[in-house]
């Protein structure tokens, strides 16, 4: 049961996608 692990690894995919986008203020919400 690694949601922690699990989350971030999503997290990290999704910023790495936003950030190649360069949309810094769709990467705030997944900061909460």
């Amino acid at each position: 049961m690694d949601r922690k692990g699990n989350y971030y690894k999503l997290r990290e995919g999704l910023f790495s996608e936003k950030e190649s986008s360069g949309s810094p203020a769709e990467n705030k919400p997944l900061n909460q």
